[in-house]
């Protein structure tokens, strides 16, 4: 797994109305490497890696104490998983 970083926008009602929080989300991502199942079967295998995993979530630089709901967490994870992408492709 590799250590990525990314800037991540979330919304929460506030006095004022709705009050937009950029985060930064720092974690780890392994890449993705799709399934084959193309020509003989024996040369077939399945999808493996893709995982990711939050480490922590900052505003301005200091730990974040909300709580990102599953959806957000999801959106979360995939943009750390597009992070890794951009950083291999360099």
């Amino acid at each position: 797994m590799s250590k990525v970083s990314t800037e991540f926008v979330v919304y929460r009602d506030s006095a004022e109305g709705e009050e937009e929080i950029i985060l930064e989300i720092n974690g780890w991502a392994e890449p993705l490497i799709p399934a084959n199942f193309n020509g003989h079967p024996d040369n077939w295998y399945p999808e493996e890696g893709g995982d990711t995993e939050i480490e922590e979530v900052l505003y301005n630089g200091e730990p974040w104490d909300g709580v990102l709901t599953s959806s957000e967490e999801s959106c979360a994870r995939a943009q750390l998983a597009e992070e890794l992408e951009g950083y291999e492709a360099l």
